[in-house]
């Protein structure tokens, strides 16, 4: 078999100054660092056979991580503005799509769709040093797609 991939991507490969991040419907700058995942549990289905062999798997627990995410100060304001009057007078009741998205000429798109975001907590600070101050926000995510794909199941029942 041959070490050539079958694919190569030309061009830049997406650094975070490929990105735009949509927070609502407003683009935001003031970000600085983003982690997130999900996880589709499944179990192994076991029945009486005499070959002990699963019978099969269950379509499994999707569970979509939190989003966290560093945020300047200055972009932390214009933000408690926007999720204050999502949620009718309090940070944490509204609900908020969030938008990441990827681009690098030459390069195919990566569009990450974070559903049902709500704020789930806030921590600030600073010190006496040259760095902007920052807070790390916590985001509880329904689920999220990837270039329109999904990791759990769309089917039917």
């Amino acid at each position: 078999m041959s070490d050539v991939p079958l694919y190569k991507a030309n061009g830049f490969l997406h650094s975070w100054r490929s990105s735009q991040l949509i927070i609502g419907v407003a683009p935001f700058e003031g970000v600085s660092e983003m982690s997130f995942g999900e996880k589709r549990e499944r179990k192994k289905v076991m029945g009486m056979n005499r070959a002990g062999v699963p019978l099969g798997v269950t379509s499994g627990s999707y569970d979509c991580s939190v989003l966290t995410m560093k945020v300047y100060t200055k972009t932390w304001t214009v933000l408690m503005g926007l999720l204050t009057l999502k949620g009718l007078g309090s940070m944490g009741s509204g609900s908020l799509p969030i938008i990441w998205k990827l681009s690098e000429p030459k390069s195919p798109p990566l569009v990450i769709m974070f559903n049902g975001c709500y704020l789930e907590e806030n921590k600030g600070g600073g010190s006496e040093s040259p760095d902007a101050l920052t807070h790390d926000l916590t985001w509880l995510v329904q689920s999220m797609t990837q270039n329109g794909n999904v990791l759990y199941s769309r089917g039917p029942l």
